[in-house]
């Protein structure tokens, strides 16, 4: 059993596939900084983390997408994928280009809601025969086949604004084409985690071929969503670091980790040790902020400030207000040191235990007030 209670993942388990869009999605986050140079040191951070696969071009991406496929060549063991959308004019160029950039995957993509379809080539804000949309990805895979690309997805766009009968018949009819997998994108992040479980159920029942997940946080959803299509049967997911991303973001990549690992007993890969250090790298490297109450990472995820916390974490009861040890994640416990007298008693009493000086105590609080301290830094401070 594990901290959480639940069973840890063990080496017998398949692997979760967690595609992380950081370099996709991270840097349509209207205050990432981009600098090719610090994009591929981004790659390199998450293939060190455990990640297997990576989102480089999106379906609007042109030359900044293309150059960095081409940089990461050197990392052969992480899968590079593009998105492509089936209704480009260009997209025989496009695919193309992919492929002499050496892209592994290719998701081709449509918005299949009544809303996108609206605008769409296919039609009237209306669902279109089936046949029509397997004739469109048909003809796509078959472009990219003689592009060179050989592993092809198929993503359905703005899906949990379709009508499910309609996405079951898409699914059901499209398994013929034996895509590597189905991407069902959440657009504008409206999904609820009830309506992810049922699709995905229902969807796991219809067709033997992986689905992956891609859920946007404009709702506060997407990590919860990207647990709930785990739980009902998808086998990967789109993430991010700190879920940055485009307007409100994307899943978070750490907590998604985490609660696949150990809370879920699924195996994902990822060194949970290393998410503090190598997240909070790679938000430096995007220059985007590590807001300080980040779950996981924060700086004040495991700081302790409630006196009444004190005395069952120095008596040794760390789970009383710890959900799982910060060192599982990389982290340490820190305290903020102030003047009430429930710390002042705790202190006091760990002191004691311990034969301290009781004169240290009074200097402590006398010197670090306000300040947050390590249990280490605590421990020599009272010695």
């Amino acid at each position: 059993m594990t901290d959480f209670g639940i069973r840890t993942a063990t080496l017998q388990d398949p692997p979760f596939l967690l595609r992380d869009s950081t370099l996709r999605e991270g840097l349509e986050c209207p205050v990432a900084q981009i600098q090719q140079p610090s994009l591929s040191r981004v790659a390199a951070q998450l293939a060190a983390l455990g990640i297997r696969a990576i989102e480089v071009v999106g379906p609007g991406d042109s030359q900044l997408g293309l150059s960095l496929l081409a940089e990461l060549r050197p990392l052969g063991h992480l899968v590079k994928s593009a998105i492509l959308n089936v209704e480009s004019r260009e997209r025989q160029e496009r695919l193309n280009q992919l492929a002499e950039a050496a892209v592994d995957e290719v998701d081709l993509l449509l918005h299949v809601s009544g809303i996108r379809l609206g605008g769409s080539s296919l039609g009237p804000p209306v669902c279109p025969p089936v046949k029509r949309v397997r004739d469109v990805f048909s003809s796509s895979k078959g472009d990219a086949q003689s592009a060179g690309i050989t592993r092809v997805g198929i993503g359905l766009g703005d899906v949990f604004r379709a009508k499910p009968d309609f996405v079951c018949s898409i699914i059901e009819s499209l398994c013929m084409l034996n895509p590597c997998r189905f991407v069902l994108y959440d657009t504008v992040g409206v999904a609820l985690p009830q309506e992810v479980g049922a699709l995905i159920a229902q969807l796991a029942r219809i067709s033997s071929i992986p689905l992956h997940v891609h859920f946007h946080n404009d709702l506060g959803m997407a990590t919860a969503n990207t647990l709930i299509a785990i739980q009902s049967g998808a086998s990967g997911a789109d993430v991010t670091v700190g879920g940055v991303g485009d307007r409100c973001g994307n899943a978070s990549l750490e907590v998604v980790a985490l609660v696949a690992e150990r809370r879920l007993g699924i195996k994902t890969g990822v060194q949970l040790a290393d998410l503090t250090r190598i997240c909070r790298s790679v938000l430096e490297l995007l220059a985007i902020p590590v807001a300080p109450c980040a779950p996981i990472f924060g700086p004040l995820a495991f700081c302790h400030s409630a006196s009444s916390h004190y005395a069952q974490l120095l008596r040794g009861h760390k789970e009383a207000y710890e959900p799982y040890p910060p060192e599982t994640v990389g982290q340490t416990r820190r305290f903020l040191v102030d003047a009430s007298r429930e710390m002042e008693e705790a202190l006091r009493e760990y002191s004691l235990e311990r034969g301290y000086s009781p004169g240290r105590l009074a200097r402590l609080v006398a010197d670090h007030r306000g300040k947050t301290v390590s249990e280490a830094e605590l421990e020599d401070l009272l010695k």
